[in-house]
């Protein structure tokens, strides 16, 4: 079972730490699955991140919240002690998972985080200097190349 939160009885099931963005669509299934995990006597920690977007966490380069989701997490599972699952938890199909390029996603991941166009007004900021820097070369070679031109 992909969503554990589907599952008819939450009881026995690990203690949970839950991690959600103010500003996601599934923000209200995070908090149902919390509710869902209290009910059932599971030990469970959730931290909300309000103001954040869905896959804020993957953004620690451009978002402050971002990192400290991580360390979070981190720490949870660094601090996670061994549990005995419920057998009825785990569905027997099995997942037909692909192994890709990690390192290929890691770059493109890291390269999108730096890029400096973070929103609207910084995209055009970007865009005009890009523009003036661009016209200013251009008038410079102009003059440079032209008979009788200042230096």
């Amino acid at each position: 079972m992909i969503s554990p939160s589907r599952a008819s009885d939450l009881s026995g099931v690990p203690p949970a730490i839950v991690i959600t963005a103010g500003v996601d669509p599934f923000r209200s299934d995070g908090e149902q699955y919390v509710h869902a995990l209290e009910e059932a006597g599971v030990a469970v920690t959730w931290h909300d991140f309000p103001g954040q977007l869905h896959g804020f966490t993957d953004m620690d380069l451009v978002f402050p919240a971002a990192r400290d989701s991580l360390q979070r997490a981190a720490a949870a599972v660094r601090n996670a002690q061994p549990v005995d699952v419920p057998a009825d938890l785990a569905s027997p199909e099995r997942i037909p998972w692909t192994r890709p390029d990690r390192g290929r996603l890691r770059r493109l991941r890291e390269g999108a985080q730096r890029f400096p166009m973070v929103n609207g007004p910084d995209a055009v900021r970007c865009v005009i200097e890009a523009r003036l820097r661009a016209a200013a070369t251009q008038l410079n070679t102009a003059l440079s190349t032209s008979e009788g031109a200042p230096r």
